[in-house]
């Protein structure tokens, strides 16, 4: 396993200098910089986060002809497109998760939401060591 902290450093010691594909579902920002070194030529981005800033697209991505691919879950709904292909990844998922080939990134529940597990949860998540979901349940 990888610490997300140190990227360069532990993937180049295990000899991985290059992807061909690399999907960020967490920080576009923060591991900008890293992902674009790791890209490998003609690799594909995928990305689900808004960045809060600017992020240079030109050299070196441009000259490693890397291809950059933008989710959001809501795109179709959004702008009427597409519609019955939301359906069809829905069933595809479905499936996958009952050959339990798709798991849930569900990884600590706190049990049922009051001050006491609110805190708890920030503190997980300020700590920048969870993996996975933290979750919290609605009483009633």
């Amino acid at each position: 396993m990888i610490d997300h902290r140190d990227l360069l450093t532990q993937t180049k010691e295990l000899g991985l200098l290059h992807y061909d594909f690399i999907a960020n579902f967490v920080d576009t920002d923060g591991y900008w910089s890293e992902m674009v070194e790791l890209m490998a030529p003609l690799g594909e981005m995928l990305l689900i986060v808004e960045p809060k800033r600017d992020l240079p697209l030109g050299d070196p991505l441009k000259a490693k002809c890397v291809s950059i691919h933008w989710e959001f879950m809501f795109g179709r709904s959004r702008y009427q497109t597409d519609l019955a292909h939301q359906g069809d990844i829905l069933r595809q998922a479905s499936v996958l998760f009952d050959q339990a080939s798709l798991s849930s990134t569900l990884h600590t529940h706190l049990g049922e939401m009051n001050a006491e597990t609110l805190r708890k949860a920030h503190e997980l998540l300020e700590s920048g060591r969870t993996v996975g979901k933290v979750v919290l349940s609605v009483p009633g």
